[in-house]
Parts: C-alpha cells; sequence; structure tokens
C-alpha cells in the first residue's frame, strides 16, 4: 500500500431486511450479543479483502515484472 493510503475499514454497519410483504426496514439497534459476533466477521472479513488485495497486486508485479 502507498505510504499515503490507510487500511480500508469498515466504520459502520446495520441489518438491512426485506419482510415477506416487500417492505424494507433498516435495523440498527442490536443486542451487544450479537453486535460482537458480526464485528467479529467483518473484521475478518477486511482482513481477508485486505490479504486478497495484496495477492492480486503482487500477481500483476510478478506478470509485468516477467514481460
Amino acid at each position: 500500500m502507498p505510504k499515503n493510503q490507510t487500511k480500508k475499514t469498515i466504520i459502520g454497519w446495520a441489518l438491512q431486511v426485506t419482510w415477506s410483504d416487500g417492505q424494507e426496514e433498516t435495523i440498527t439497534e442490536i443486542d451487544d450479543q450479537t453486535a460482537g459476533e458480526v464485528d467479529t466477521f467483518l473484521t475478518e472479513l477486511e482482513q481477508e479483502r485486505e490479504d486478497n488485495d495484496f495477492l492480486d497486486k503482487q500477481s500483476n508485479a510478478e506478470y509485468y515484472d516477467s514481460k
């Protein structure tokens, strides 16, 4: 990552649900246990995305270096 660029992180989240009647609702009031599980999932997702971005950039660099 360039020195000026910081790690991309999730700074907020909510549950977006669609009811059987088609009505959509955004739920932001989440109990602590559920929020903790979602936070853990999102932290792992951030790391996976960062790792994949690094590998993609590394593969591209290796490809162009070989030409």
